[in-house]
């Protein structure tokens, strides 16, 4: 809505002018439209010469008739015409929906006996795996699966339920956004593993590339193997490799 607001104005700035501002402000003035008010103050000063001469300049509501004097004398400043910026984004209300569960019609297995409430329209707009799975033919592909019971054979190791949450979260939002800096080794690991297993972008990926330095890389290293992220764990071993004199230097003083 405020990015639709901001390209409006872009559009319809250029269009106001001495003939036609007067009839605009007399029939559409709000006086709790800030930003609507602050460009018709913008355009009746830059043609304040022409319209002082029209009879229906006395008739400016009272309101903004008080601060245009007052910017005339220059005892108020002009008001600047800017869309406020929203806090509550899409990805910041998609997010929210992760960690709530609310309108959940989909829960994805991730233990023995855990569950993770889910959306099916959102994994599947993010998920090229879960886009197969519940498209028209969804019958034809299976869904990821990405818990196994040890009695089957199969590694039955799991990540943190905390841990899927903010995966989710970030699968919804696509982006790790103001969360990376709270990305732990555990977060970087899941990413990289799901990559693969949901048929990712790759914009996670990318990001959690660029989160591994010296403060995690040993622990992440620990969890790609943990978890046999190959690929991480390749990485992370690379990393190691190459800064090991650092690292051991780090943790010398910090301890």
């Amino acid at each position: 809505y405020y990015d639709l607001c901001g390209v409006c104005l872009k559009y319809v700035r250029p269009l106001l002018n001495a003939e036609n501002i007067l009839p605009i402000v007399l029939t559409k003035y709000s006086v709790g439209d800030e930003v609507l008010n602050a460009l018709y103050l913008r355009i009746l000063l830059d043609n304040y010469d022409v319209l002082i001469q029209n009879k229906q300049f006395e008739e400016i509501p009272g309101h903004l008739f008080r601060r245009l004097s007052l910017i005339l004398r220059e005892k108020e400043r002009l008001p600047a015409v800017n869309i406020p910026q929203t806090r509550n984004t899409l990805g910041r209300q998609l997010a929210a929906l992760a960690d709530s569960g609310e309108y959940a019609d989909f829960e994805i297995k991730i233990g023995r006996d855990a569950y993770l409430p889910a959306h099916r329209y959102i994994l599947a707009s993010r998920s090229v795996a879960y886009s197969h799975a519940f498209g028209p033919k969804g019958g034809q592909a299976r869904e990821p699966v990405f818990y196994f019971d040890s009695e089957n054979g199969a590694d039955s190791s799991t990540f943190s339920y905390r841990g899927w949450q903010k995966f989710l979260a970030a699968l919804y939002r696509r982006t790790l956004g103001e969360t990376i800096k709270d990305l732990s080794a555990e977060d970087i690991a899941l990413i990289f593993k799901m990559h693969n297993a949901m048929t990712l972008d790759g914009q996670l990926k990318r990001e959690c590339e660029l989160a591994v330095n010296a403060s995690n890389a040993l622990r992440v290293l620990i969890y790609a193997v943990k978890h046999s992220v190959s690929e991480l764990r390749d990485r992370a071993m690379s990393y190691v490799s190459t800064n090991f004199h650092m690292l051991v230097r780090n943790r010398s003083e910090e301890h």
